[in-house]
């Protein structure tokens, strides 16, 4: 998956003229995706209830 993305994000950067706020919003989804995933490790783990 994180692969996939990086594929993905490094076609779109070099196909693409990236703006400035498109990059913002790809940061954002990665944070998003991150903070979810690892609030899930978390939580299976028994760390966060």
């Amino acid at each position: 998956m994180i692969l996939a993305a990086t594929v993905v994000t490094i076609g779109y950067v070099r196909l693409w003229i990236a703006t400035r706020r498109a990059l913002l919003v790809a940061d954002a989804l990665g944070l998003a995706f991150f903070t979810i995933a690892g609030v899930q490790i978390a939580q299976q783990a028994g760390v966060w209830t």
